[in-house]
């Protein structure tokens, strides 16, 4: 069966020359067509087995992948001392409840956060099978000690690790999260407002920030947080890993983390990557 990567309008990018070589260089490595989706007006297209964009991040993205079945989110936050960020895409005060109303002390806005078991799991599957596959600890970052939803996260948190038994979970209260970036190689697991404000801590210690959106099978989108060339070559090494499960992706991943960001020839970044 015919394998196919959707390369999305560039909008401007400054990179997407570049990223578009690499891709095609690295996807005719391994038998896979790139097909070019040069219609501006779509910022989301399921084409194919797996789509790149060049869209910027925002809770619009969120929505439209939800759309899309895609309840997911996976952010690699820190490349030499790999850390990924799995966050739900399918709960939460975005899709709760929210409005203006009548309260004791006059108008008030309210917003309902909630989040199901069933969310909740599917979530945790894709962060166990993802610490599983690479040999990562997991981190379950929750409030339990203050949220209802928190509670009902740890506790279908334990019911997931049941099934994998061989991975590293330990639960964190949010405020105690950064005691764990000692850690070398890590993933974290969380809902998805926790998981905005830790992607916007490692977004400002300028660090590079590849993300996809997944869902119940193995179609995948993936973009970039940070916007600067190296996140979206991780992203290609990103789309050969999850979306068609050639391993040498991660080798792939490795090469490109070890990139200066300065580095934008592409012969040089092919060379380098592609040895």
């Amino acid at each position: 069966m015919k394998k196919i990567v959707t390369l999305l309008s560039s909008d401007g990018c400054p990179y997407a020359e570049t990223v578009k070589v690499f891709l095609q260089d690295v996807c005719l490595r391994y038998g896979i067509e790139v097909s070019l989706y040069d219609d501006k007006q779509s910022t989301f297209l399921r084409y194919g087995d797996a789509v790149l964009s060049f869209s910027e991040d925002s809770v619009e993205m969120d929505f439209l992948a939800k759309e899309q079945k895609l309840w997911t989110k996976v952010y690699l936050l820190q490349q030499n001392k790999e850390k990924f960020l799995v966050q739900e895409n399918c709960g939460g005060i975005p899709y709760g409840v929210k409005g203006i109303r009548k309260g004791l002390l006059g108008r008030e806005a309210f917003e309902e956060d909630r989040l199901s078991e069933i969310e909740i799991e599917r979530t945790g599957r894709v962060a166990f099978e993802l610490a599983e596959k690479n040999g990562y600890p997991l981190r379950s970052i929750d409030q339990a000690d203050r949220e209802e939803v928190s509670k009902l996260w740890r506790r279908s948190m334990a019911q997931v690790w049941d099934d994998y038994p061989f991975v590293d979970c330990k639960d964190v209260l949010f405020d105690r999260f950064f005691e764990t970036e000692k850690e070398e190689n890590c993933v974290y697991v969380t809902t998805g407002r926790n998981g905005n404000l830790l992607k916007g801590y490692y977004r400002s210690k300028n660090h590079s920030v590849p993300y996809y959106y997944i869902g119940d099978d193995t179609f995948a989108y993936y973009g970039s947080v940070s916007g600067d060339l190296q996140s979206y070559l991780l992203a290609v090494c990103f789309l050969l890993e999850e979306s068609f499960g050639i391993s040498e992706g991660r080798v792939l991943r490795k090469r490109v983390s070890k990139l200066q960001k300065s580095e934008k020839n592409l012969a040089n970044i092919l060379s380098f990557v592609l040895q």
